[in-house]
């Protein structure tokens, strides 16, 4: 009977992983862990970056929304006021004219 040796488990083991694509997958993954670990520090100021961002970004759109509103309300007044002219030009000519 033939036995199992060191050296037939150490091939066996490497040319299952090496072979099949596990090794690929093994190797990439480890890469992909590194990277992110390198990258942490780096990624954590890119967030703190985008918070402040973002900060500033509602600021400017509560700013700008509160400016629309007032445009608005300048608009429906400058309207009626529009409007009234028009009611009063009319009053004033079937008047004749004349005050």
């Amino acid at each position: 009977m033939d036995q199992v040796t060191t050296h037939d488990v150490v091939v066996f083991l490497l040319s299952f992983f090496g072979g099949g694509g596990l090794g690929m997958l093994a190797v990439k993954l480890f890469i992909k862990n590194e990277a992110q670990k390198a990258l942490e520090k780096d990624i954590a100021e890119l967030k703190a970056e985008d918070e402040s961002l973002h900060k500033r970004i509602n600021w400017v759109e509560s700013e700008y929304v509160t400016c629309k509103y007032c445009n608005m309300q300048h608009s429906n007044l400058a309207t009626t006021m529009n409007c009234m002219d028009h009611k009063l030009d009319i009053l004033i000519e079937k008047k004749g004219g004349k005050w």
